[in-house]
């Protein structure tokens, strides 16, 4: 019942971004991409895909991290995310 996207390059999944977890009114958004393939806007094009779609469903996309997280904090501000 969640949501997935992905970047394929050669035929192989570098990065993807799913529905992590899924409430009455929320999704969370987790990702994941291979480290020669990072910093190259795999993870933000496919998370931006998912977020449509829990947008779409009527729900509200959520988006954690740790702390140390630089990169994923990046991404999610690129998608608008605001940190609380």
């Amino acid at each position: 019942d969640g949501f997935a996207a992905g970047a394929v390059i050669d035929g192989r999944l570098v990065a993807v971004a799913y529905t992590s977890a899924r409430g009455e009114f929320y999704a969370e958004v987790g990702v994941a991409t291979h480290e020669p393939w990072r910093g190259r806007g795999f993870a933000h094009a496919a998370a931006a895909l998912v977020c449509a779609d829990i947008q779409a469903a009527g729900l509200v996309p959520v988006w954690s991290t740790a702390e140390d997280n630089v990169a994923s904090q990046r991404v999610a501000a690129r998608l608008g995310f605001v940190e609380v």
